[in-house]
């Protein structure tokens, strides 16, 4: 009908799609196609044991609340299934390893601008597995920075490659960090 619910033009939608699948119309990863490769089967998360430790409770609170939040947006085969006993069992089929890594690692990783990143095994159209990285040293101080951080990451890792527009799309948690206009809500 040309709008959506709350009055975004098709148009505006398509361009936000465009944007999570592609960076400056250019495959962001290398990949073939579309930008958007999901799990196969329903993703677990599997936590580092470094995140089991009492010196890390508020960054393993933090993606809690991120897993929760982002769970209470996705359709039912998409949400995340969080292991308790921290086993990473086998994560070449659906599992999603989140570890903690300090900022020099994660930038060898994923960059040297990189906060933290997800590093996806992908077949085909599917996404198999992925490695969430998050730094050690993660600033729990406030409630926001943690979680959207998380958040952006966790769908990185079910399988959306890009980033959007930030001064287009002020408001969406896939915004690229570092651009001029920051996302202020999500």
């Amino acid at each position: 009908m040309g709008t959506s619910r709350d009055g975004v033009g098709v148009g505006r939608l398509e361009n936000y799609e465009y944007d999570l699948e592609t960076r400056n119309g250019t495959d962001p990863r290398g990949l073939s196609g579309d930008g958007f490769k999901p799990f196969k089967v329903q993703p677990h998360l599997y936590l580092d044991s470094e995140l089991l430790g009492p010196e890390n409770t508020e960054i393993a609170r933090a993606l809690d609340d991120g897993v929760r939040i982002l769970n209470d947006a996705l359709p039912p085969e998409y949400q995340i299934v969080v292991v308790e006993d921290g086993n990473a069992g086998d994560t070449d089929s659906g599992g999603i390893m989140v570890n903690l890594e300090s900022a020099s690692a994660i930038g060898s990783i994923c960059g040297e601008t990189a906060v933290a990143c997800a590093q996806n095994k992908i077949t085909g159209d599917f996404t198999n597995s992925s490695v969430l990285y998050l730094p050690e040293d993660l600033d729990t101080s406030e409630y926001s920075y943690p979680r959207s951080t998380i958040i952006h990451e966790l769908l990185h890792a079910l399988g959306i490659h890009g980033h959007v527009d930030s001064i287009e799309f002020p408001d969406s948690i896939m915004g690229t960090a570092g651009e001029s206009i920051p996302n202020l809500g999500h």
